[in-house]
């Protein structure tokens, strides 16, 4: 058993590393953005085994988080830091709104870390598509209204099921605590 979770986790840290050159050059055709040399963007960080991992932190919100990768963009107005996500079995065409929660916090995040080098865009790579994330005030007012609504379920002696999906049911990490589970 053991021998199968460490060989799927060396495939999905294979699979990750192979697709960073296409995620690269994908974004430079949509951004403009250069990967590599000078003034260009570069993974600075990752958390997928490429390089080490960096902690993004908004201790006013008690938001952390490692985005799959942290580029270094060269703009006109400097360096930028960006939070690039990649979901690799995903080949939907529009973003999923989970996704864009996911990339926005970490917006949110690296603004609290890094301030003015950080990017208000960010990425999210699926197979087949990229997508851009902007950390509009909407967006911000989103994550911080979803933290406040988790952080009162946390108090709650009883949380109920918010959704009708037996697939969501099935994949829940509670289900079998849940005397709400769906069949």
């Amino acid at each position: 058993m053991v021998r199968i979770v460490l060989f799927v986790c060396a495939l999905g840290a294979l699979i990750a590393a192979i697709s960073i050159p296409f995620v690269l050059a994908t974004l430079q055709r949509r951004t403009g953005l250069t990967f590599g040399g000078t003034g260009a963007s570069r993974v600075i960080a990752s958390d997928v085994g490429i390089g080490a991992a960096f902690v993004l932190r908004d201790d006013e919100l008690g938001l952390c988080g490692k985005p799959d990768y942290l580029l270094s963009s060269g703009t006109s107005f400097g360096d930028r830091l960006v939070p690039l996500e990649v979901k690799p079995k995903r080949r939907s065409t529009r973003l999923y709104d989970s996704d864009r929660i996911q990339i926005g916090a970490y917006l949110l995040a690296l603004k609290a870390t890094a301030d003015d080098r950080a990017s208000k865009i960010g990425y999210v790579r699926y197979q087949t598509r990229t997508f851009e994330v902007e950390l509009t005030w909407g967006l911000a007012q989103e994550i911080r209204s979803l933290v406040a609504t988790l952080r009162r379920a946390r108090l709650a002696s009883v949380v109920h099921r918010d959704h009708h999906s037996p697939a969501r049911c099935r994949a829940c990490p509670v289900r079998q605590h849940c005397n709400e589970a769906l069949p």
